[in-house]
């Protein structure tokens, strides 16, 4: 069983990551964040946002990690094909409809978690399918010009990493137990954006 706790480093954000491939893992950490880390500031449904991301395995066709980001300091990947079985923990965390989850193309990352995993996500989603689209985003984002250092960190992130990403993959092998620092940084970087964004448009 092995667990890491990773201090990720980019630009001005700081945040930290979980690397969990146990159910007591999964467990040990929801446990302990959901009663400080999940919340309903800066958000305008009055339900707390968190971030997820998944990582699929073309040549296998299944989700192997599933990344969540509660706020803007705590994140988990959790390794899905290591799992001996899904915690409940983690299946009511994700059909809790108290929660708004938030990714891009979420109908697809619902769909797969679905087919792989029997998970089923709770009806609260938004779908973020728009911050594909770069000066969407630039436009979007501007409405916030009060947060222009974070709005140019999110457009040049989404940036680097949707040309990054494609490579990345191709060259990793994203089943490994033991994930390397540049893996943990880039499927963490996602749901950790996707809940920046999520938190201040919803």
């Amino acid at each position: 069983m092995a667990s890491s706790n990773q201090e990720i480093k980019f630009e001005d954000l700081r945040y930290t990551t979980s690397v969990a491939d146990s159910c007591a893992l999964v467990d040990n950490f929801l446990n302990q964040q959901l009663c400080s880390s999940l919340s309903i500031n800066n958000t305008n449904i009055g339900k707390p946002v968190v971030g997820l991301a998944v990582i699929h395995i073309a040549s296998v066709d299944k989700v192997a990690l599933l990344q969540l980001c509660l706020n803007d300091s705590r994140c988990i990947i959790i390794q899905l094909l290591h799992l001996d079985s899904i915690p409940q923990s983690l299946k009511t965390f994700l059909a809790d409809p108290n929660i708004c989850f938030v990714s891009v193309g979420m109908d697809d990352v619902v769909a797969k978690l679905r087919r792989d995993f029997g998970i089923e996500c709770g009806v609260s989603w938004r779908n973020l399918r728009p911050l594909d689209d770069i000066d969407f985003t630039r436009e979007l984002l501007a409405r916030f010009p009060n947060r222009k250092e974070l709005v140019n960190v999110l457009i040049n992130t989404f940036s680097e990493l949707s040309i990054r990403k494609p490579k990345l993959e191709s060259c990793s092998d994203w089943t490994v137990r033991s994930l390397s620092m540049p893996q943990i940084k880039v499927a963490s970087m996602f749901p950790y954006l996707y809940f920046l964004v999520g938190s201040h448009f919803f």
